[in-house]
């Protein structure tokens, strides 16, 4: 049997069962903001909340890195992460921050009620997420590496989260 490549017309689409949104809390750089696009599409992500401001957002090279997903994926920009969290706990969001704390558990023992809403919260590439939002959220998971690094890029982490996530919710 003959395997050939699919073109972006024939390749088959598939529709999200769970209701995922994604906080890019200080999020700074073009390529990881166009990636964060690119990937919310993928995943069929509901929205994307950007705190950075909309001129960052709209950048030709976001645009470029994002395969124009910054015109078709629902995005907000210079958005406060306390009052969006809020907002989405109010709206039934489970909110599950992707950083490694004390308290942080694997995202692979990461457990959601069914039909339970989530917001995935990915921090800034050389702090990560501030101690202000880790107070607020309801899970912090963490990818488990065999490496000596503790950490990877934010858009690569938001991927595998953002894989698992559709998987378990």
């Amino acid at each position: 049997m003959a395997h050939y490549q699919l073109d972006h017309f024939s390749t088959p689409k598939h529709t999200a069962c769970q209701e995922i949104c994604v906080l890019a809390s200080g999020v700074a750089l073009t390529e990881n903001l166009g990636s964060l696009l690119r990937l919310a599409d993928a995943f069929g992500v509901k929205h994307v909340y950007f705190t950075a401001p909309k001129n960052n957002i709209t950048q030709k090279k976001v645009k470029r890195v994002s395969r124009s997903t910054v015109n078709t994926v629902s995005w907000s920009s210079d958005v406060i992460p306390l009052d969006c969290i809020a907002n989405l706990k109010e709206n039934g969001f489970n909110i599950v921050a992707l950083e490694l704390t004390s308290q942080s558990q694997s995202l692979r023992t990461l457990t959601l009620s069914q039909n339970k809403k989530v917001c995935l919260v990915v921090g800034n590439e050389k702090s990560g997420i501030s101690a202000d939002v880790l107070n607020q959220v309801d899970h912090a998971v963490f990818i488990p590496m065999y490496g000596e690094n503790s950490s990877m890029n934010v858009a690569q982490a938001s991927a595998i989260a953002l894989y698992q996530l559709s998987q378990t919710v």
